[in-house]
């Protein structure tokens, strides 16, 4: 049998040399979340072998036909599980949207559209068989009536500038663009500003998101936070931000700029931009070698017209202001693009070693840590079990229950927060302090910070209580509830200026959001200075 000879090309290198930076990255900043993600990375990087091998070995036609046909009926089948979402026979995966396929929002399943879209037309263009042709027309009329339905403009942009790569690889439409370029412009500048004016509010977010994750990389340079450290290491940056203005912001004197920006500040789990997330979390390096790794495969797919290239563009604009490579599809959509961008300047004469290479570091990690996710596998399931204990509001046989699993578990921010509160209901306040400072490091939730406050509050320590609520506070400083806490602790340490300066901010303060909740925390507040400094009776606050 013919030994199979793969060279070393600029992606194979650059692959490498990403897997390298993430296994650093990993090896300084080890923790329990760190090792989820770089198990992660070393599945698809197996993935991405596999297809780099497949894809060399087969023939052009055959290995080019069978990726379209079977995203061709991937697409139908999704398109048709939508379309009967939206009759009401089944209900979508997200009960906030009438139709999301078989994703949990309307956003990837947008995504996934755009990708399968961007690849068909071209393969429509360049298959000669005529059913393989009929199939291909099928899905991308299917895919593009329903990519506007999912109300993603990160998809149609996707979708929109593949294809307009696309049709300027034809001197026709090259033409056509320069003659009328400068209507083009402005077609493209008001698409723009009605797609940012339709939802303004998140696209201000998710600028700030990343405006915050910018300082995040400056501040962290080379070395990075560590893999899986985007929330907290974004929560961090995001309070380092706001704190110099607090005071202002409490007593409503904040600069414009500041009181807009903190109007849509959040604690985001994710980037909503995968480059900057890769930033933030691997530094300069790891994001430098991802766009060039993203680059160069665009430019080796586009020279060798494969319909990858269309595929890998819409994935790449989509990956900038969304989050894909959080859902399995996506990654194995980046494998597989990449993959094929290796093997299309595939040329014989060099040795597997490199390839075997980078899978040999993938196995290594996958089988060292083999054991451990077998643990944390068992360790979910028996959650999946407990934390209904938890949601009845029963404590004490939730935290027993958790005993047996719980280390198993310290990258799950959301258990650590159920256990570190529960603790709390139950008196144990030191116990839950220890098991909120880990959930603290994991996720920039501000509400660990406003429980540990209560902790502190209940041991006595009023210093350390306030630093936490402050702490809470300037991560998210459009929320009432870390203010009403402190206004709280100040009265039961006997802190009556304090209290009453505080106070009177609170009934000034804006939040985000107003709601029953704002007013009745208002209430409580008011409540205790009728009480106890006005010597007059109040009315109870209302409850809902």
């Amino acid at each position: 049998m013919k030994k199979l000879l793969i060279k070393l090309n600029a992606v194979d290198l650059l692959a490498s040399a990403l897997l390298l930076v993430f296994i650093i990255t990993w090896l300084n900043h080890r923790t329990d979340v760190s090792f989820h993600k770089i198990q992660s990375i070393a599945m698809y990087t197996l993935l991405y072998v596999v297809f780099r091998l497949t894809y060399t070995k087969a023939e052009y036609y055959f290995r080019e036909r069978i990726i379209l046909i079977t995203l061709a009926a991937c697409a139908i089948w999704q398109s048709i599980y939508a379309i009967i979402q939206v009759t009401g026979i089944y209900e979508s995966k997200n009960y906030l949207f009438t139709m999301t396929g078989s994703f949990h929002n309307p956003g990837p399943f947008g995504g996934f559209l755009a990708i399968c879209a961007s690849m068909f037309i071209p393969g429509i263009q360049g298959e000669k068989n005529r059913f393989l042709k009929i199939l291909y027309s099928i899905a991308t009329i299917l895919c593009i009536i329903l990519l506007p339905a999912t109300l993603s403009r990160t998809s149609l942009l996707a979708f929109g500038t593949s294809m307009l790569i696309y049709i300027s690889s034809y001197k026709y439409f090259r033409d056509i663009i320069k003659r009328y370029w400068i209507l083009a412009l402005l077609a493209t500048s008001i698409l723009g500003s009605c797609a940012y004016l339709y939802k303004k509010d998140s696209a201000d977010g998710r600028a700030f998101i990343n405006k915050i994750s910018g300082l995040a990389i400056k501040e962290n340079g080379i070395k990075g936070s560590g893999l899986g450290k985007f929330s907290v290491t974004y929560g961090e940056t995001q309070a380092n931000y706001f704190a110099p203005y607090i005071d202002d912001i409490i007593h409503g004197d904040s600069p414009e700029k500041i009181e807009r920006e903190r109007m849509i500040a959040d604690c985001p789990e994710y980037a909503f931009n995968e480059y900057m997330e890769i930033g933030v979390e691997c530094g300069i390096i790891g994001i430098t070698l991802f766009v060039t790794l993203t680059i160069t495969a665009i430019i080796f797919l586009y020279k060798a017209k494969s319909t990858g290239c269309y595929g890998l563009i819409a994935l790449s604009i989509f990956a900038i202001f969304s989050y894909p490579f959080k859902m399995v599809v996506f990654c194995i959509f980046e494998a597989l693009f990449i993959a094929m961008a290796g093997a299309k300047q595939n040329k014989s004469g060099n040795t597997l070693r490199p390839v075997y290479f980078t899978a040999g570091l993938a196995v290594i990690i996958l089988a060292t840590g083999y054991g451990k996710i077998r643990k944390i596998q068992k360790a979910e399931k028996m959650l999946e079990k407990s934390i209904v204990l938890y949601d009845l509001k029963h404590y004490e046989p939730f935290i027993e229950d958790c005993s047996s699993f719980k280390d198993d578990l310290l990258h799950n921010y959301k258990f650590l927060f159920a256990l570190g509160q529960s603790l709390n209901k139950c008196g144990e306040y030191e116990k839950s302090d220890s098991v909120l400072n880990i959930g603290s490091s994991v996720s920039c939730d501000p509400m660990f910070w406003n429980i540990m406050g209560n902790n502190a509050t209940a041991l006595g320590d009023y210093e350390r209580a306030k630093e936490c609520y402050t702490k809470a506070f300037c991560m998210i400083p459009n929320r009432l509830y870390p203010l009403s806490l402190l206004a709280k602790m100040y009265h039961e340490n006997g802190d009556t200026t304090a209290f009453l300066h505080l106070s009177n901010a609170i009934n000034s303060f804006v939040p985000k959001v107003e709601s029953a909740l704002t007013k009745e925390l208002r209430e409580e507040i008011n409540l205790i200075i009728h009480e106890s400094y006005l010597q007059k009776p109040a009315p109870t606050p209302a409850r809902y």
